[in-house]
């Protein structure tokens, strides 16, 4: 999800541009993960202080989510940003995908702390909060509906 930026009128195209192309980025990253939740709605309209957003449900009703499942939000997460990195470069990545930045931090906390999910390219020793990233809460599993 890209938040709402104060812009000209000069600039609202490249920003609708720039949030076409991060949204999409979530969506093309969905369809083409194993474990992604389907798709149900992508747009680019503003939406309160989202730019856009791409809406995930899951085929049924979860009352828990597998390690593949939770590896691909993390994948969708940063969807947004890695496609901002490929069609302006790595110099022009804005900081519209801090939202994102934090889901992501937040459930690879979660994996790492509460459901004691190793992560190959993570060692985590002391499972502190680090209110520099995000606010130490509960993670709920199924709130990444709307969200992007």
């Amino acid at each position: 999800m890209i938040l709402v930026a104060h812009v000209n009128n000069g600039s609202l195209l490249n920003l609708l541009q720039l949030t076409a192309y991060h949204e999409s980025g979530h969506a093309v990253v969905a369809f083409n993960t194993a474990g992604a939740n389907p798709i149900h709605k992508a747009t680019i309209t503003p939406r309160g202080v989202a730019l856009g957003m791409v809406t995930q449900l899951p085929d049924k009703d979860e009352t828990s989510i597998s390690k593949r499942q939770m590896l691909a939000r993390l994948d969708v997460c940063m969807g947004g940003r890695v496609a901002e990195e490929m069609i302006f470069g790595p110099d022009q990545v804005t900081s519209g995908a801090r939202s994102d930045l934090q889901q992501a931090t937040a459930l690879a906390r979660h994996m790492v702390c509460s459901s004691t999910m190793p992560i190959s390219w993570v060692e985590l020793r002391n499972c502190k909060p680090c209110e520099m990233l995000v606010p130490q809460t509960e993670m709920p599993l199924g709130d990444f509906g709307g969200r992007r």
